[in-house]
């Protein structure tokens, strides 16, 4: 959604597209949620679009939930996902490659359930609160 109104004209394009695609019921616009695990339990696999984003919190919620997570090699995602372990990392905008991994993932149960269970494990061990704490105890007993 556009949570701060910044996009409002980006938004009513892409639902426009959508309906001449006649793609409406292969889309939900759910709006912000506070509630996200309730919609990321319904995924397969996350598809993360951003272009360089500084960190990917959604990623993290959704291999929490041994969600394989597919995501542009850019960013503070490559310090999220481990390309072909918990997910894949793809060329940015290329939505072809994307796609790819996408179909190789949902063909291949076992490499889905493997990337989740290794994204669940990722999470916990290098991004939970305890450690994150502790990272930043680090950096500021250094100064």
């Amino acid at each position: 959604d556009d949570l701060f109104g910044n996009y409002r004209d980006y938004v009513s394009s892409l639902k426009e597209y959508i309906c001449t695609k006649g793609l409406n019921s292969a889309f939900t616009f759910i709006g912000f949620q506070y509630d996200i695990n309730r919609y990321l339990n319904d995924l397969d696999v996350l598809i993360h679009c951003a272009e360089n984003e500084p960190f990917g919190r959604a990623i993290l919620e959704s291999m929490i939930l041994e969600k394989p997570a597919i995501a542009y090699d850019s960013g503070g995602v490559r310090e999220t996902i481990t390309n072909n372990g918990t997910g894949f990392l793809v060329p940015v905008y290329n939505c072809y490659k994307m796609a790819e991994k996408l179909v190789l993932l949902l063909q291949n149960e076992n490499m889905k359930k493997s990337f989740g269970t290794c994204g669940k494990n990722r999470a916990q061990t290098y991004f939970s609160s305890i450690e994150s704490t502790r990272k930043i105890e680090a950096v500021i007993s250094k100064c």
